[in-house]
C-alpha cells in the first residue's frame, strides 16, 4: 500500500490512507491508462495484484488460526477483553502455557515488559519508561489493543470508566496507552 502511494506521489497524486480506500483506487487505476505513463500503470497493476495476493494469504491464515483455536476456552475468553482480537488472543494462548503461573495481573504485565524501569542510586529512586523486557510480540499486540480502544472515547469510557478520559487530558497518548494495557491485564 505504501509503495502504491509513493509511486502516485511521484506524479503529484496523493491517495487517502487506509485499506478502505484501496478498492476505489483499484478502479481508479484502471481508468488512468491515458493520463499516467504506461509503465507506471503496469507497475501499479503489479503492486495491486501483489496486495490482493497478500490479502488472500492473510485471510487464509486468519481462518486457519480460528480453526486451530475453535475449541480453546482461553482463546475465546481472551477475546471478551475489549480491544483483544483473534491474533492477540492466539499469541497469548501460544505464549502463556498456564495463566496460573502468574499470581496476579501485575506479574503478567512485568513478564511482557509493561512495568516501569527503575533506576535507584544514592537513596533516590527514579522511575523511567516501561522496561520493555519479556515477550515483545505479546507486548506490542496488547499495546495495539489499547490503542484501538483509545481511538474511540465512548468505547474507552464504557469499558474503563471516566479515568481513561481524564488521563487522556493530563498525560501523553503513549502513557495513557500503557496505563490502559496494564488495566487490560485485570480483565
Amino acid at each position: 500500500m505504501n509503495r502504491i502511494g509513493a509511486m502516485l506521489l511521484e506524479f503529484g497524486l496523493s491517495l487517502p490512507r487506509g485499506h478502505s480506500h484501496l478498492k476505489k483506487l483499484f478502479a481508479w487505476i484502471e481508468l488512468q491508462n491515458e493520463v499516467l505513463p504506461n509503465s507506471l500503470v503496469c507497475e501499479l497493476k503489479t503492486q495491486v495484484e501483489y496486495y490482493q495476493y497478500l490479502s488472500e494469504k492473510i485471510e487464509f491464515q486468519e481462518k486457519k488460526l480460528r480453526l486451530i483455536n475453535k475449541e480453546n476456552i482461553r482463546y475465546h475468553l481472551l477475546q471478551t477483553i475489549p480491544g483483544v482480537g483473534p491474533l492477540t488472543a492466539a499469541c497469548c494462548v501460544a505464549n502463556v502455557a498456564d495463566p496460573k503461573d502468574f499470581s496476579n495481573g501485575r506479574n503478567f504485565a512485568a513478564w511482557i515488559g509493561l512495568v516501569p524501569h527503575q533506576h535507584s542510586t544514592g537513596g533516590k529512586s527514579r522511575m523511567l519508561g516501561i522496561s520493555k523486557r519479556g515477550n515483545s510480540d505479546l507486548r506490542e499486540l496488547f499495546i495495539h489493543a489499547a490503542r484501538s480502544i483509545l481511538k474511540r472515547t465512548e468505547t474507552a469510557e464504557k469499558h474503563f470508566g471516566e479515568w481513561v478520559v481524564n488521563l487522556k487530558r493530563k498525560k501523553s497518548f503513549n502513557v495513557v496507552v500503557v496505563a490502559l494495557v496494564v488495566s487490560l491485564r485485570q480483565h
